[in-house]
């Protein structure tokens, strides 16, 4: 990790996460020959994860960061490029899978960037998502607290540019012409006697959102053209 960080001024640990919650979202047959493009694929841990599962599988990638995005075109087809302004140099309905894995967070327009990818999406192809929860007892404590303190990682890593929960996850997708095919979520662990104190004292509220919405850490979406 000192050497990489030494060398390439990333932290190695932020860049090699194979997103397993999201490969299991994966239907095909180990055997078929599906193409996937993961958006924000770090040095593509994921990528190469399906493609081992998946031998005859086509993986690409997109990275943003230079340096991380030249570790990882050693060993997959990864360019660097921003996703809200590059050139796709993809075909048409080229996708069976899109992943954008912890990616939304961190754009200034969500929206349009989903958008510019739909057309590289087959039509029966899906979208699969991990987008972290607001609402989270971590995140809510601090806001009650009025504090707001960004961090270098998790649901305030200061490199978020927008916040989302489950309900405005699914206006997002639905102002993309997207549904919501599959919806599960990762828990964070054992809260602190403070969140759980302060869990008790939301939930008495009229009309507040249930208890456990404040529980979930992530959302992981698959989701599918409307029509």
């Amino acid at each position: 990790m000192r050497i990489y960080l030494s060398k390439w001024k990333f932290d190695i640990r932020y860049y090699t996460w194979a997103r397993h919650e999201i490969i299991d979202l994966i239907t095909h047959e180990y055997d078929q020959k599906i193409k996937v493009l993961e958006v924000g694929c770090g040095m593509g841990a994921t990528l190469a994860k399906i493609q081992y599962m998946w031998p005859e599988a086509e993986v690409f990638g997109i990275e943003l960061v230079d340096s991380v995005a030249a570790v990882a075109a050693n060993y997959l087809n990864v360019i660097q490029g921003d996703i809200e302004k590059m050139e796709m140099p993809y075909q048409k309905f080229q996708f069976d899978y899109i992943i954008m894995a912890d990616v939304i967070e961190h754009l200034y327009d969500p929206e349009s960037a989903i958008k510019r990818l739909l057309p590289y999406l087959k039509k029966d192809g899906v979208f699969l998502f991990s987008i972290p929860n607001f609402m989270h007892v971590s995140a809510m404590l601090p806001l009650l607290q009025g504090k707001m303190e960004y961090q270098d990682a998790g649901i305030l890593d200061y490199t978020h540019i927008r916040f989302f929960t489950l309900e405005s996850i699914h206006k997002l997708l639905a102002s993309c012409g997207l549904i919501i095919d599959k919806l599960s979520c990762t828990l964070s662990g054992d809260m602190t006697t403070q969140e759980k104190e302060m869990l008790e004292a939301l939930v008495k509220i009229p009309g507040i959102a249930s208890e456990e919405m404040f529980q979930v850490y992530q959302y992981i979406v698959k989701a599918r053209y409307s029509c």
